[in-house]
């Protein structure tokens, strides 16, 4: 990490900062394209203070700046190891962690429970291909072209995409049934468990995407690299945006919604990456017999 970040000269700092600066000015463009709420239907959620003060533009450049220039961090960290094309890399890493915000936001809660379809989809597409574009700038600007390499198998790649579905699905009916974290599942079960699913299994398609890049002698290294640095990081700046904007989110839900989901993470890409190891330790065995 420390060698990825060193070798960042002045110029290249400077690059990074144009990309950061590119990706904030489309998100704020595709602001312009967000449909308002229906006046007839007004949100129970109550504005912040920063809110009420006006602030909230400002207050949204600081967060882009933050969030993009945190999140361009990782990429300038993991590029390297990361396979394929600067091109390539660039669009993994931007689809990856778009997948992931859109389908956050896409979460059924109280608050949005009867919305129309643009409203819900309006945010996911916006914030999402903001995303989409910092992730291309980066790799066509920051990135380098690496030899592709063989992938896991598809039996690996199957087993990522049950295994952390299955514990973060476990993880979020904890946390509704008795954390009782603010959710839509006391009203509306199945769309939330469905919900809590797909999410799952974007993070699945994240680890894939990403995994190339991760960090770490020890599979528990890795497992922790993965989940605190390359998803922890995006997923505390992602949830802290509702107590920027709004005064009904508590910041214990929050913090609990945000350890809750990572800990089913954590644990599966534990198991995943020990399940490789030890399956890439009885190859070598074999084929020193």
């Amino acid at each position: 990490m420390r060698s990825a970040l060193s070798g960042m000269t002045r110029k290249r700092w400077l690059v990074f900062g144009a990309a950061i600066g590119a990706a904030l000015v489309f998100r704020m463009a595709a602001q312009l394209f967000v449909p308002p709420g229906d006046p007839s239907k007004p949100s129970p959620l109550t504005p912040s203070v920063i809110a009420r003060s006006g602030l909230m533009p400002l207050a949204f450049i600081v967060y882009g700046i933050i969030t993009y220039g945190l999140l361009g961090i990782v990429f300038i960290v993991i590029q390297g190891r990361l396979t394929g094309t600067k091109w390539a890399k660039g669009l993994r890493f931007g689809a990856g962690f778009c997948l992931v915000w859109a389908s956050y936001l896409l979460e059924p809660l109280p608050f949005n429970t009867g919305a129309r379809a643009s409203e819900m989809l309006s945010y996911p597409l916006a914030d999402g291909s903001a995303l989409l574009v910092l992730g291309v700038i980066l790799g066509w600007a920051l990135g380098a072209n690496s030899a592709s390499k063989p992938g896991s198998g598809l039996n690996a790649d199957l087993l990522a995409l049950l295994v952390i579905p299955a514990l973060f699905l476990a993880a979020r009916y904890y946390c509704y049934v008795v954390l009782h974290v603010y959710s839509s599942f006391g009203s509306r079960p199945g769309a939330t468990l469905i919900w809590t699913a797909g999410v799952g299994l974007c993070l699945g398609v994240l680890y894939l995407w990403l995994r190339p890049g991760i960090e770490g002698q020890s599979t528990f290294a890795r497992a922790a690299f993965f989940t605190l640095f390359v998803l922890g990081i995006d997923l505390l700046l992602f949830n802290s945006f509702m107590i920027l904007a709004f005064a009904n989110f508590s910041v214990l839900d929050i913090l609990v919604r945000t350890v809750m989901d990572l800990v089913p993470v954590l644990a599966g890409v534990f198991i995943l990456e020990a399940a490789l190891q030890y399956r890439s330790r009885r190859h070598l065995s074999g084929q020193s017999i």
